[in-house]
């Protein structure tokens, strides 16, 4: 499995005690900030490493560069076996309470909120679908995320081919511009039903037509493991 990108609430949800804290910024928070003050960029800053000082990095060469805004924006990143977490714009991780999708914008136990990613090509055209095996207190479930004919979302196992249990990007770029951050989402489509994914004002999670770009239905998918 290749390394990937882990967001800092994400660790703080999965690695931390109960009893931790974290000091995390909004997700609106979109400022790039140097290290170190205008005036302190001409002294040479040194760190410990292995008994001996190392000069750090010239500070302008330290300038942050991100590809996504946060997790990993696109779905051609993951790779088979990857365990992760699926995030909503507005409404927070999805996750599957009794067999009811539902979103939690902090999750305190990510039990329920996690999946196993399977990657599959049922139409053998060469290009990856993915689906999503819920993973619960007891580990991996055989429950998936799927779509119905009416378009209900729901969580359950795979009784054919699986093509309402896998899941593709839409057809539309969702990049932002800038020349040194990119702010990138995906909209979840479901391979059978060819609906897009969407949050809600409520906790529950349903279905639209794939459009243009709409915040209620801008996810990004985030390798825990």
């Amino acid at each position: 499995m290749n390394t990937k990108t882990i967001t800092l609430p994400l660790l703080c949800t999965f690695a931390l005690p109960l009893n931790a804290g974290c000091d995390l910024e909004t997700e609106d928070s979109m400022s790039l900030v140097s290290e170190a003050e205008d005036d302190e960029l001409s002294e040479p800053i040194v760190a410990e490493a292995g008994g001996e000082l190392a000069l750090e990095p010239d500070a302008a060469a330290s300038i942050t560069y991100a590809n996504t805004y946060k997790g990993l924006g696109r779905l051609d990143t993951l790779a088979d076996g990857d365990i992760v977490m699926i995030e909503n714009y507005h409404r927070g991780y999805l996750g599957c309470i009794g067999g009811t999708p539902e979103f939690d914008q902090a999750p305190h136990n990510i039990d329920n909120y996690a999946w196993r990613v399977h990657e599959v090509d049922l139409d053998g055209d060469g290009n990856a679908e993915f689906q999503f095996e819920l993973i619960d207190g007891s580990g991996f479930t055989n429950t998936y995320l799927k779509m119905n004919a009416a378009g209900t979302v729901f969580c359950g196992t795979i009784g054919g081919i699986g093509d309402a249990a896998a899941w593709h990007e839409d057809a539309f770029d969702r990049t932002g511009g800038g020349t040194h951050y990119r702010k990138a989402h995906v909209q979840l489509q479901n391979e059978k039903q060819g609906l897009c994914l969407q949050g809600s004002s409520s906790a529950a999670a349903l279905s639209k037509s794939c459009g243009l770009s709409y915040w209620d239905m801008a996810f990004w998918v985030e390798v825990i493991a």
